[in-house]
């Protein structure tokens, strides 16, 4: 502006009605909405595998100790995103960390961002 004065465009941005969504989908979920039915998680002999990002790779757990993996995070198209309040949100502050053994070696990965979803709940 020609007068110094700043605009506020913070008020003007407008949230999308729709849009797509990282999610954790059960596999059970997942499968069957391509037609397919009787899919459950998966489990590992090791629980150090299931909580390793590069074994596990998009794939999420719920439990802490990994018994299990839960099921595949994936972009989902949501037609309103009012749909989601209530849900766990993951934002791009989120973290977490992960220290696993594998082969006697002990490493700790941390997560942030969306790719934290990896130890979080179904339909976060």
């Amino acid at each position: 502006m020609k007068d110094g004065s700043v605009t506020d465009y913070s008020t003007q941005i407008a949230i999308p009605d729709c849009g797509y969504a990282l999610m954790n989908i059960p596999y059970g979920e997942f499968y069957e909405a391509e037609g397919v039915s009787g899919v459950d998680g998966v489990t590992s002999a090791t629980k150090s595998k299931t909580r390793a990002g590069n074994l596990a790779a998009g794939t999420y757990h719920k439990d802490p100790e990994g018994s299990d993996i839960s099921g595949i995070t994936f972009p989902v198209f949501v037609s309103d995103m009012s749909v989601l309040e209530g849900l766990t949100q993951v934002t791009d502050d989120a973290s977490l960390s992960i220290t696993v053994t594998l082969r006697g070696q002990e490493s700790t990965t941390v997560y942030e961002g969306s790719d934290s979803l990896f130890e979080n709940a179904d339909h976060a």
